[in-house]
């Protein structure tokens, strides 16, 4: 490599962490103020940059909404295992898909930020009418929560604690929806008719896990 690649290298690395930088910046801001209400200037003034930098690498707010929550998927599949037991591997198929759901649980208690932001990018994309075409790498990022859960259930058939008649799809795509949406539903709503009160969201979440499990365990 000559100098004058060298330096071409240099160039596009620092593009490339300064890209990084204001999405990073950009996604405390949506997490502190919402996505809505968040602005361009705010995330430039994060992220120590003039507003015009923003814009230079982001055309649009649109744009950066969605490479933030890219950003938050990669984030947050990195942090799976340290919810999940040392012996992990050890465990038969039902006990490690048992785990795997849990997480949701955890999340409900330590992270509800998560929960909130979510809500919000799923109805800025649908307030934005977003194409899915521009959602294909936020989709493959999603889909990387997928392949463990996958894994369990295929570990399970195999030790035969997990059913084989059910459609692994559709289980998966039902189960996190409905999982998502009834802790973003506690998170985001809370408590709002006084028969809320009587019973915790943790107990809710726990009664639903648990009727995952029973439809797929073998019996």
């Amino acid at each position: 490599m000559d100098l004058r690649q060298l330096r071409q290298s240099e160039l596009n690395q620092q593009k490339s962490d300064r890209r990084k930088h204001i999405v990073s910046n950009a996604l405390h801001v949506f997490f502190d103020i919402g996505i809505e209400q968040a602005t361009m200037n705010e995330v430039a003034a994060a992220s120590r940059v003039g507003v015009a930098t923003v814009f230079r690498y982001f055309e649009t707010k649109k744009q950066l909404v969605i490479e933030a929550a890219q950003l938050l998927w990669e984030n947050e599949h990195h942090l799976i295992n340290h919810y999940l037991p040392d012996d992990f591997d050890d465990f038969n198929g039902l006990r490690q898909l048992e785990h795997i759901l849990f997480v949701f649980k955890y999340y409900y208690q330590e992270r509800p930020g998560v929960f909130r932001f979510l809500e919000q990018f799923d109805n800025f994309i649908a307030n934005e009418k977003i194409d899915v075409i521009e959602l294909e790498n936020y989709e493959y990022r999603v889909l990387t929560w997928k392949e463990p859960i996958f894994n369990a259930i295929k570990k399970g058939q195999l030790d035969q604690t997990i059913r084989l008649d059910f459609d692994k799809e559709v289980f998966y795509l039902s189960i996190t929806h409905l999982l998502m949406s009834l802790a973003s539903k506690l998170v985001i709503r809370g408590q709002i008719l006084s028969s809320d009160l009587e019973v915790t969201g943790e107990a809710q979440l726990d009664f639903v896990l648990s009727m995952i499990i029973d439809h797929v365990r073998l019996k």
